[in-house]
């Protein structure tokens, strides 16, 4: 499956490194109860991070996909799943166009 990715790290690896750096994450959700290295497909929710509104880090588990800049109704409305881009295409097909 070509939109398949493992993740073999847990939170604190996250924490670690990002303190590191001078950053701290806030995580929004319970880690979940998930066996390490078990493969996340687009429609499992796995760990995210994005600014915060302070400026920091929120982590959470999410599903992944994305929707279009053109989409304009409730993301939560948004069926079609937007994962396999093509390089070649991406910067010329419009749903990717806007991302790229």
């Amino acid at each position: 499956m070509c939109n398949e990715y493992r993740l073999r790290v847990r939170r604190a690896d996250y924490d670690a490194a990002f303190q590191g750096a001078g950053l701290e994450i806030l995580w929004l959700d319970a880690e979940p109860n998930r066996p390490p290295d078990r493969p996340f497909r687009p429609t499992d929710r796995a760990p995210i991070l994005r600014q915060g509104a302070g400026g920091g880090l929120e982590g959470l588990e999410a599903r992944w996909w994305l929707v279009p800049g053109f989409y304009r109704g409730p993301l939560s409305d948004w069926k079609a799943m937007c994962t396999n881009a093509r390089i070649e295409t991406a910067a010329t097909t419009a749903s990717f166009r806007d991302a790229v």
